[in-house]
């Protein structure tokens, strides 16, 4: 049985309880989701649960919280990088998503949306160079898919993610 993994921030903790767990895959599926995670604070237990648990192929969605005003694309992309040759070096065929729009910025003091733009564009592209088909682009349409603070994905916009993900799983 093929055994699937997904590490990300709150879109993968909304996700999982959007789902309650269940992407529907043929094979057992984790969630490795925390909100506000980012690619330098990945909890340790979590890693060596994720490493312990041996997964065929792994998704991650990670970045977006890294984006400071005063942050560097190629700092966050090379930490993105280190993730997934760690997982790649397990044997997991691994995935990345590209780093979504958002329109809140309260919590990055400075930051603002053509600043966030510019930095998630530059980390995305760098994505798409290096991972190819592995680079995975999120068919959600900013604004419509989101909720009213403009970070999360609403409950269309969860469904949409859903099956996306699924789809990415499905075509191993």
């Amino acid at each position: 049985m093929a055994k699937f993994a997904i590490l990300g921030s709150s879109y993968i903790s909304r996700l999982r309880d959007f789902c309650e767990g269940d992407l529907k895959v043929p094979g057992e599926c984790r969630f490795y989701g925390k909100g506000g995670m980012r690619t330098d604070s990945i909890p340790t237990r979590m890693m060596v649960n994720l490493k312990d648990y041996d997964a065929d192929v792994v998704f991650i969605h990670l970045g977006g919280n890294d984006i400071q005003q005063d942050s560097n694309p190629r700092h966050i992309f090379l930490n993105l990088c280190t993730i997934v040759e760690t997982l790649t070096e397990m044997g997991a065929t691994v995935y990345i998503a590209e780093i979504c729009r958002r329109g809140d910025f309260s919590k990055a003091p400075g930051l603002d949306e053509k600043s966030f733009n510019k930095q998630r564009n530059a980390i995305n592209r760098l994505l798409k160079e290096k991972f190819g088909k592995y680079m995975i682009k999120v068919p959600l349409q900013y604004p419509a898919d989101y909720d009213d603070k403009l970070v999360h994905f609403s409950h269309f916009g969860l469904r949409k993610y859903f099956f996306m993900v699924r789809r990415v799983f499905l075509r191993q």
